[in-house]
């Protein structure tokens, strides 16, 4: 508690994430001897007999930080269509399985994506899903202020926004918080997504594990439906396909973000 109240007082690049992790994961094997091993990551439990998961697997969080760490933050995620960023500050939001990323419109068409977080504490410097910046990206509780390419413009607190990775696929956008072994995502699997317009973009929370989900879509699996490793589904069908992202929130709450495409020109792109 005292370590997380230091950091509301601490610029974001004044912290060490790594050292206050191993610190407070040598006070829980302290607390803890029987829960927490001395090594600096737990291996991930072994699968059952009948292929199935542990159910203590679903319910912990030294595992979950795991699976962020290793499987979601490397994995290319969907964050929308280049049709939703047609003019300079136009801007995208999304969860990368916690960290938060921002795709933005710069002068000359040029798409940046950056870590959504204040420098001065870590907080959200936007948090609409979709929106427009009239100049510039500000944060107006500590009064700085970044181009659209990240530099710091204006502000006491030096250091510019962090850069993530990008990618494309015709007009899909992609982004990732650390870099994996797939250098872009998949063209054969995006290809008929990218045909498509964008139609609308929905959210909503589950009281379900993250892979609890994934495993629902994998022991059913649908001649429409194609799954992208580690956390994404597409759903193809008559009017054009659909894409659901599940999140993890914490163990056992999840958020699933879907995308519909349709035929067709949208005019203005999807809705926010």
């Amino acid at each position: 508690e005292v370590m997380w109240q230091g950091f509301a007082f601490q610029s974001e690049a004044n912290i060490d994430r790594s050292a206050a992790i191993e610190r407070s994961l040598n006070y829980l094997r302290s607390v803890f001897p029987g829960q927490f091993s001395a090594g600096a990551t737990r291996a991930p439990p072994a699968p059952p007999s009948n292929g199935r998961l542990p159910a203590r697997a679903y319910a912990d969080v030294a595992l979950l930080n795991i699976e962020r760490e290793r499987l979601l933050r490397t994995a290319w995620q969907l964050l929308g269509h280049e049709s939703e960023l047609r003019s300079v500050g136009d801007f995208l939001t999304a969860d990368l399985a916690g960290e938060r990323a921002l795709v933005v419109r710069a002068e000359r068409g040029r798409l940046h994506a950056l870590r959504n977080t204040c420098r001065r504490r870590p907080h959200a410097l936007l948090n609409p899903r979709r929106g427009h910046l009239r100049s510039a990206i500000h944060c107006a509780s500590h009064s700085l202020t970044y181009s659209f390419d990240g530099r710091l413009v204006a502000g006491n607190t030096p250091g510019d926004l962090q850069p993530l990775e990008l990618a494309r696929h015709g007009p899909l956008i992609f982004a990732r918080a650390l870099a994996g072994t797939a250098a872009a995502p998949p063209r054969e699997v995006w290809d008929a997504v990218a045909a498509l317009q964008p139609r609308s973009v929905s959210e909503l929370e589950a009281a379900a594990d993250w892979k609890l989900l994934v495993e629902q879509w994998l022991e059913s699996p649908q001649p429409q439906q194609q799954f992208v490793a580690p956390n994404l589904l597409i759903e193809q069908h008559a009017e054009g396909a659909m894409v659901l992202q599940v999140v993890p929130l914490a163990p056992g709450r999840s958020r699933i973000r879907r995308f519909d495409f349709g035929a067709g020109s949208t005019g203005k792109g999807a809705a926010p």
